[in-house]
């Protein structure tokens, strides 16, 4: 609803509305309308006492009326009557073109300081240019266009800043109008970064959280605002192991510059390797030796009275984000289930590839016992011979 419209004391809530003198639950009640009486709003919205405030105007009695809660609205509007502002009041002169820059906008209004709200703030940008803002770790990209005719402006002072607008760096646009600025490593992409270019010709300014309505997710776009600058892939040759058995190794390690991959240099020419059991106590410790492909391998025996749950292989190399890269294997006291299938044919000769009747039972023995648990499935099945 908005100042103008009619509206009228709502069917959903069978009580009276009352109306006040001011607009909260402490004013003065001037009048209570039963549901269907109509009248017309003159002022607010004002939010005090919880509540959302219209002056109403009702057969020439003015008062405020709360519009409802959040389940329940007292009034409702039944018709819309815009208000026209006479174009003599309106002149052009008086808003002169402004010149490029930042301006602060700032709304003050009774209906506001009767709230107790703050004056209402807005940042304006009056530019001539465009600037497309990008940054990786360790670079940050801007293209710099003309507004008007959309073409790349070549030769432009660039200046970048940080987030606590500190100058990065400045430099002047290609002929395509790009300027890139390689700068110190970020650890990760959650910062803002801002670039600005002002001449006497052109201004323009961008801030890398300018990004409503373009964001990657929005696009199904994958992102990494943590890019590591190393990478470690571990496996082991089976997920679950018993005691008393080897487990078997292997690792790949690599250099990472954002989707480039090279083989690393280690000290020692190796990766160390720290194994822990479920009480998180170190039963292994050695160094895997890194091949001229930037793999490792190695192995190691669980005891016979290991202790049995989950067990956590760590390679002791690490990223910027990490220490370094684990692995979890499981030690479990189990026993490879054995099935047995009785079959019984019939002693009349059936046809090739024909449904011979046979029957079939299916048995789940456990070290070689038959398992008789519930939801074991024994029913009789049919064999195509």
């Amino acid at each position: 609803m908005q100042v103008g419209d009619v509206a009228q004391v709502a069917f959903e809530d069978p009580r009276p509305l009352r109306f006040r003198q001011e607009p909260n639950l402490m004013g003065e009640i001037l009048l209570e309308l039963e549901p269907g009486n109509r009248f017309t709003l003159v002022g607010g919205p004002i939010c005090a006492d919880g509540y959302l405030w219209w002056e109403t105007n009702f057969e020439g009695m003015e008062a405020w009326a709360a519009e409802g809660t959040p389940g329940n609205y007292f009034m409702e509007m039944v018709e819309r009557r815009n208000i026209q502002v006479p174009a003599d009041e309106v002149d052009p002169e008086a808003f002169p073109t402004l010149a490029p820059g930042i301006y602060m906008l700032e709304m003050q209004a009774p209906e506001v300081t009767i709230s107790g709200r703050d004056p209402l703030e807005h940042i304006a940008v009056v530019a001539t240019a465009n600037i497309t803002l990008k940054f990786s770790i360790d670079s940050v990209f801007a293209w710099v266009t003309d507004l008007e005719s959309g073409l790349p402006l070549a030769d432009v002072p660039v200046t970048f800043y940080n987030e606590n607008f500190r100058q990065l760096g400045r430099l002047n646009t290609n002929a395509d109008g790009v300027a890139q600025l390689e700068i110190p490593q970020l650890d990760d992409l959650y910062v803002t970064l801002r670039a600005s270019v002002q001449t006497p010709q052109t201004f323009g300014v961008a801030s890398s959280t300018w990004d409503s309505g373009i964001d990657p997710w929005r696009f199904d776009v994958r992102t990494d605002y943590q890019p590591e600058d190393f990478a470690v892939y571990l496996y082991t040759d089976r997920p679950i192991y018993r005691p008393d058995q080897p487990v078997y190794f292997r690792g790949v390690a690599r250099r990472r510059d954002d989707v480039r991959l090279s083989v690393p240099t280690l000290e020692g020419n190796s990766v160390p390797i720290t194994i822990y059991d479920p009480e998180d106590e170190i039963i292994y410790e050695g160094n895997a030796a890194l091949t001229p492909h930037g793999t490792f391998s190695g192995s190691f025996e669980l005891s016979p009275e290991a202790a049995l749950g989950y067990y956590r292989l760590v390679a002791g190399v690490g990223s910027n984000q990490r220490r370094s890269f684990s692995l979890g294997f499981s030690v479990a006291e189990y026993a490879a289930p054995e099935f047995q299938v009785e079959v019984t044919l019939p002693k009349r000769k059936s046809p090739r590839r024909r449904n011979s009747g046979a029957g079939g039972k299916p048995l789940l023995l456990w070290r070689g016992r038959e398992q008789r648990r519930r939801g074991m499935d024994r029913r009789q099945q049919r064999l195509l011979l």
